[in-house]
């Protein structure tokens, strides 16, 4: 998806659409949601589509750098909980990373419980690492170029509130 800024309808156009439809929604709630969506578009295009062209989703990513700061390896339940998927989950992505041409983990089962095993990145997963962080930490910086160093603690701040769910009790 090539990503273009969506027009979003104003305030008042939201307005009228509420009361057209007779339901009780504040029009500033529909107005963030829209722009929570246009904005998690750009994200995709901008931060996760050049990993995906490197043939990395974000989950793949995210625990190649879980497993390049822990060299020992970790746990596959560990490990998903790090990624935030479950572990079959994690299981699927393990033996499509270990199956691929060149492999960016290896897998060991634990000597003292035949069940455990222990994930490792390999030198690949680490050369593939040390290859595409410096862009991704470059597009991750200028997402957010127009805010202030103010502006994005606290936006971080108001999007933590809306996205944990403990905050609903």
């Amino acid at each position: 998806m090539n990503y273009r800024i969506r027009k979003l309808p104003s305030l008042e156009t939201i307005e009228k659409n509420v009361k057209k439809a007779g339901v009780r929604l504040a029009p500033e709630a529909a107005a963030l949601t829209l722009s929570l969506l246009n904005c998690a578009s750009r994200v995709q295009e901008e931060i996760i589509a050049p990993l995906e062209r490197e043939g990395l989703s974000e989950g793949k990513f995210l625990l190649l750098m879980a497993l390049r700061e822990q060299p020992l390896g970790l746990g596959v339940r560990e490990l998903a909980l790090r990624v935030g998927v479950t572990p079959p989950t994690m299981s699927i992505m393990l033996r499509r990373m270990r199956q691929a041409p060149k492999p960016l983990v290896r897998v060991e089962r634990l000597a003292d419980d035949a069940r455990a095993r222990r994930v490792q990145i390999t030198s690949e997963g680490i050369e593939l690492i040390g290859r595409i962080f410096p862009g991704h930490l470059k597009r991750v910086a200028a997402f957010s170029d127009r805010l202030s160093g103010q502006e994005r603690r606290e936006l971080a701040r108001l999007l933590l509130k809306l996205s944990d769910p403990a905050d609903d009790e």
